[in-house]
């Protein structure tokens, strides 16, 4: 080679050296706790990048100099280097950062670009169940009709039930306990040796697809420590309640660490069968057993690996004829509400390159269902009475009705995901992602079904979903950032269902491509306080009627799908965080859940269907607010209003005749619901909270006009604290309020005076 080549060569491989040092690489930590910053922005010559889980950043800029900002952390500006080890004071003194950990990422929750709620360990130990911190989220409300709330409803969409019959498991907010979607499995929601709950509102399926229309509750339990810990709680109350719980937490050498728990709780419930004499005809009993292994590599690879076992043998009485005042039921044979789910998660990550690394998620559920009801709510003495006066012996029939559904349903999910921190070329932060999975549930009925059409049912339904998602995010400016996400959806629905011993069959099948994104935009206003604003599509996959009698045309239902606007702002102050939200949502081919009485003396003979209404809209307000007057004594409160509309909309009944309903509010969605709290703590001493909510009244059903009352509940309690130990009094509904939570309306015209009644279930 002639030495003219042989210098230039030379020459350009220098070059590319000089070039590859002139990158500029560091780490971005807190300066007074030396753990690492995610999300700060690193700015220089017009490029900007964000800093990963870890801290690290990368400008591939030659410059002299970079900026570093970060809300809550005062600006810096710094000389580049190849290794720069950047430490960011805090502006103010401030709270500790809340990590919203159930997105594509990890973010801080201040700069979030969307409407969510996070309840963090301490606020949850006066907690037991999901149930209980319900009233606590702004816009989010559940349906009775079952021992524990398994349907929820956030800014007034969501399911009400799932009863025998009502289509395929598919809903519009979606339930994820470590990483194991429990979607319509609510009985499992103990709360117990948990890190945070998050409740995002508004449409989340461009990360969770199909079943997370209206939002998303995730749950995720404490993760195992690097060094010895243990926990042991226990407790009593009224309605036979006795509670137990414990944890202990090992660390094997030190790269893994182990975590296990368990917790058992009962209660006979507040209703009183006063034909058996029982007080536990609506008993809980209910069990949680978690085991959890975290290993870190040397290398930064993390595999965290979660099993865990619900044991839920409750009982359910909860309705009465006569909507009495006294709580009383009178039942001849109560039924069960009985959930047995075992989970199993394994999630890995893995850096595959500098910047570069894959997160794997894969999940396993297994849930066998046991739900009955005495479906005549009462027994031959009690409808022998006025007004009902119905003999048996008279009229050659007992009035006696009895509804049996067991269930079972394995889901199994995998989802792979690539992270880029600085995608080539366009720079950012790039996502891209496979999400499988395959949902099977078998359930066999016996009942008066179908309005009395049929008095057996077993069917299956078999759920197939493949989805491919993106995500873009970049900063803009300096305080301006960007995210773009999409996403794609196959869904597949089978169902085989056979009513009567197969007396008849039926096969049917549908399939849709779905698809959702969203753009979002956030905007650091100053170190205190950040803005965004964002427009998201939503979808739910369509279904399948399961009548028998119903004409092919008629028997399946389109996807619903809805394109939501929000705008929002964050304060992070010295000593508090507050948080306003408002929105506006228009749905299209809106999924109604409908039910139709065929025997106007029958209140068992309800048809239960699901029909598209065509459009309606949401929109209304969120905000959430902790503040610390000082260092013991501390407010909290949440609001929630909401204003709802769904168009009208013509169906045919079973009979033939055209009925046309809509034009008023969504069911389940009340104008306003509230929260107002005090807490005294202190590291040894008295503790103590008192906390205050209301809920406004709210239709209970999409086909009638009954409403609920507006309610308001007071809880409180009392206690004192010790090193590593702590006891308390507590109380909730202490003014013992009586509040409806589901209710029908029917008429009982062949055994009653003819006057229709409403049954809430308290």
């Amino acid at each position: 080679m002639p030495p003219m080549r042989h210098f230039l060569l030379v020459l350009v491989l220098l070059l590319s050296l000089v070039a590859a040092g002139a990158d500029v690489r560091g780490r971005v930590t807190a300066a007074d706790s030396g753990l690492p910053v995610a999300g700060a922005n690193v700015i220089a010559a017009g490029t900007a990048v964000m800093t990963d889980l870890n801290g690290h950043f990368h400008l591939p800029v030659d410059v002299d100099s970079i900026t570093v900002t970060h809300v809550g952390y005062q600006r810096l500006h710094v000389a580049a280097a190849a290794a720069a080890d950047i430490r960011l004071l805090a502006a103010v003194s401030r709270l500790p950062e809340v990590i919203v950990r159930a997105g594509l990422t990890d973010e801080s929750l201040h700069g979030l670009a969307l409407s969510v709620s996070v309840i963090d360990a301490k606020a949850l130990q006066d907690l037991r169940h999901l149930q209980d911190m319900t009233a606590s989220i702004p816009n989010l409300n559940w349906a009775g009709g079952t021992s524990r709330p398994q349907y929820f409803q956030i800014r007034g969409i969501g399911e009400r039930s799932n009863y025998a019959g009502e289509g395929p498991p598919s809903f519009s907010v979606g339930t994820v306990i470590d990483d194991v979607d429990l979607s319509g499995l609510g009985t499992g929601g103990q709360l117990f040796d948990l890190d945070q709950i998050e409740v995002y509102r508004g449409p989340q399926s461009t990360i969770y697809g199909a079943n997370a229309m209206a939002g998303l509750i995730a749950i995720r339990s404490a993760d195992p420590v690097d060094h010895l810990d243990h926990g042991l709680t226990s407790g009593i109350g009224s309605d036979g309640l006795l509670d137990f719980a414990g944890f202990v937490n090992v660390p094997v050498g030190s790269t893994l660490a182990l975590r296990a728990g368990y917790a058992r709780g009962s209660s006979d419930g507040f209703r009183h069968n006063e034909l058996l004499r029982r007080q536990d005809t609506n008993r809980r009993r209910e069990s949680v057993a978690r085991l959890k292994g975290l290993w870190t590599a040397p290398s930064g690879a993390r595999v965290t690996a979660t099993w865990f076992h619900v044991d839920a043998d409750n009982g359910y009485d909860a309705w009465a004829p006569d909507n009495n005042k006294k709580l009383a039921s009178y039942t001849d044979n109560p039924g069960v509400d009985a959930q047995r789910t075992t989970g199993l998660s394994l999630r890995a990550e893995v850096a595959l390159a500098d910047e570069l690394r894959l997160v794997s998620i894969s999940a396993f559920s297994h849930t066998t269902g046991d739900y009955s009801f005495d479906s005549d709510w009462g027994n031959d003495d009690f409808w022998r009475q006025a007004p009902y006066d119905f003999d048996p012996d008279v009229e050659g029939w007992r009035y006696d009705f009895f509804d049996h559904m067991e269930r079972q349903r394995d889901t199994r999910t995998q989802e792979a995901r690539f992270v880029h921190t600085r995608l080539p070329a366009i720079g950012g932060r790039g996502i891209v992602g496979l999400f499988v999975r395959n949902l099977q549930e078998d359930a066999e009925a016996a009942g008066y079904l179908f309005g009395g059409d049929a008095s057996e049912l077993d069917s299956a339904f078999d759920v197939d979903e493949v989805a491919l998602y993106a995500q873009h995010h970049r900063g803009l400016t300096e305080r301006l950032q960007l995210r773009l996400t999409a996403r794609a959806d196959r869904n597949q629905t089978v169902y085989v269902g056979a009513t009567d011993g197969a007396a008849e069959a039926l096969h049917f099948d549908t399939s849709q491509w779905l698809a959702g994104g969203r753009m979002a935009l956030s905007f650091v206003v100053d170190e205190r306080s950040a803005a965004f604003i964002s427009l998201a599509r939503g979808y739910r996959s369509g279904g399948i009627n399961q009548h028998p009698r119903l004409v092919a045309d008629n028997r399946p239902y389109e996807p619903e799908y809805v394109v939501n606007t929000e705008a929002g702002y964050r304060w992070l102050g010295q000593r508090g965080r507050a948080s306003i939200t408002a929105f506006h949502g228009r749905r299209s081919e809106q999924q109604v859940e409908l039910s139709t009485q065929q025997d106007e003396g029958d209140p068992n003979s309800f048809v239960y269907f699901t029909n598209n209404a065509g459009t309606g809209w949401n929109a209304g307000v969120e905000i959430d607010a902790d503040v610390a007057l000082n260092s013991a004594v501390g407010l909290t409160g949440s609001l929630g209003y909401l204003q709802t509309q769904v168009d009208s909309y013509t169906f045919s009944t079973a009979q033939g005749q055209a009925l046309t309903l809509g034009d008023r509010e969504s069911a389940h969605a009340p104008t306003y619901n509230l929260r107002l709290g005090v807490r005294i703590t202190t590291a040894n001493g008295p503790q103590a909270s008192l906390e205050f909510t209301a809920m406004d009244e709210f239709f209970f059903s999409d086909s009638h006009d009954q409403r609920s009352d507006k309610y308001s509940l007071w809880n409180g309690s009392l206690g004192y604290a010790g090193p590593g130990w702590s006891v308390r009094l507590w109380g909730r509904n202490l003014l013992d309020t009586r509040y409806a939570v589901r209710g029908f309306y029917f008429g009982l015209e062949r055994i009653s005076t003819g006057k229709a009644q409403s049954s809430p279930s308290v």
